[in-house]
């Protein structure tokens, strides 16, 4: 092969091979700009309807989705859901309220999901609290990643006070409680010592006619009239009976513990195996409490709370529990309360030349370390025959081709 074919054909691969390279380096950044634009184009699906429409903010809310398209729930690609609440004061930059979680939603009709917590505790759980004003619930529909959302559902909970909320739509819980003490219309059955007409039947007393002193005692009619006064004292008591509702929702302390005594924050991270010391005061006196594991409802019996209504449980996360956000339901006779955690499983490292990936997150696209390998090798290649061309070459020019031969070979070199 002569000189002009070797430099052509060095040049032919680096060039080739700088094509590959480049090739497999924009592979990913093509993916990244298909995912961005995929979360941008993320549709309103409908409303969210909050249950009980009227709380407390230690009352832990349910959502419903409300579809407005013919179809309903989650479009059909979503692997899981979240739910970011925004609103006054801490809340402004946004405050997740449904961690990430790939249960309790369906794609093929509206569903219900609970709050992480109430909402108090999820004010504690990020330092911040609860003050009056409009709470907007977005409840996301989103990819494995979460990084490609495919659609959402909203609704708001205004708190006219740090303690009372109502739902769009649904009358102020305070001024429900308030009509009690409003309901002056007991004070207004004064109507009775108002009917002192009888007493102003003096006049007739003061007549010398006796007759006449009978004819007022008819006028005790108008003490018939107090007759409205029993509706009117009876009828406000029951407007008492909403804001009594939300005491079924009272104040729940919760606790987790490691193996040595080590307090856990809000929503661990855990491994399948590991143990957990749960705590939870609030219940009744030494009632059974029901315990159920999800997303995936799973019963794991009863326990008993103490004298103090005290619940003490040790959670051993099962080895089966998938990846992603769980939790421990405790429900007494009038008393529900969650210890929600996160499962994570140790990342795995990824075989060389196998394709795979570390962690769990799955590989998309092609893999590119193949086209990087071929790229550099076809780059070095065509380097060595022109560095090697340009020394024959210059062997050639000089006339010393038998004297550099064995110099190369190494053998005769002194």
């Amino acid at each position: 092969m002569n000189v002009h074919a070797r430099r052509v054909l060095a040049l032919t691969l680096v060039s080739l091979g700088l094509g590959v390279v480049v090739s497999g380096l924009r592979q990913p950044i093509g993916e990244d700009l298909l995912a961005l634009s995929a979360t941008s184009s993320a549709a309103q699906l409908g409303s969210l309807t909050f249950k009980p429409a009227t709380g407390l903010d230690t009352t832990r809310s349910t959502v419903t989705t409300g579809s407005t398209g013919a179809a309903k729930g989650c479009p059909a690609a979503t692997s899981n859901v979240k739910a970011v609440a925004v609103g006054p004061g801490g809340w402004s930059s946004g405050l997740l309220v449904i961690g990430t979680t790939d249960q309790d939603f369906s794609t093929a009709n509206d569903f219900t999901i609970g709050l992480s917590d109430s909402w108090n505790g999820m004010a504690k759980s990020n330092s911040t609290s609860v003050v009056a004003g409009t709470y907007t619930v977005t409840l996301s529909c989103v990819d494995v990643t979460t990084t490609v959302t495919y659609g959402t559902f909203s609704g708001s909970v205004t708190f006219t006070d740090a303690t009372h909320y109502s739902a769009a739509g649904a009358a102020p819980s305070p001024s429900a409680s308030a009509s009690p003490s409003g309901s002056g219309s007991p004070s207004s059955t004064a109507s009775p010592s108002g009917s002192a007409s009888p007493s102003g039947s003096s006049s007739p007393s003061a007549s010398p006619k006796p007759s006449a002193s009978a004819s007022p005692s008819p006028s005790a009619s108008p003490s018939r009239s107090a007759s409205p006064t029993p509706s009117a004292t009876v009828s406000p008591m029951p407007t008492v009976t909403p804001s009594a509702t939300p005491t079924s929702f009272a104040p729940v302390t919760v606790e987790a513990y490691d193996g040595s005594g080590a307090k856990f924050g809000n929503k661990p991270s855990l491994a399948p195996g590991q143990q957990v010391h749960v705590l939870a005061a609030g219940f009744q006196s030494s009632e059974p409490v029901s315990l159920t594991l999800h997303s995936t409802p799973r019963s794991l019996g009863t326990a008993v709370a103490s004298s103090a209504g005290v619940l003490t449980y040790t959670l051993a996360i099962p080895a089966d529990l998938p990846e992603g956000a769980h939790l421990l339901r405790m429900a007494g006779s009038d008393l529900t309360t969650d210890f929600t955690f996160v499962v994570r499983r140790p990342a795995t490292p990824a075989v060389p030349g196998a394709g795979g990936t570390t962690g769990s997150l799955p590989l998309t696209g092609i893999n590119t370390v193949p086209l990087l390998l071929l790229g550099a090798t076809l780059v070095a290649t065509g380097v060595l025959l022109l560095r090697t061309g340009s020394f024959k070459t210059a062997g050639i020019a000089s006339g010393r081709i038998p004297t550099l031969r064995p110099a190369r070979r190494g053998k005769h070199a002194r």
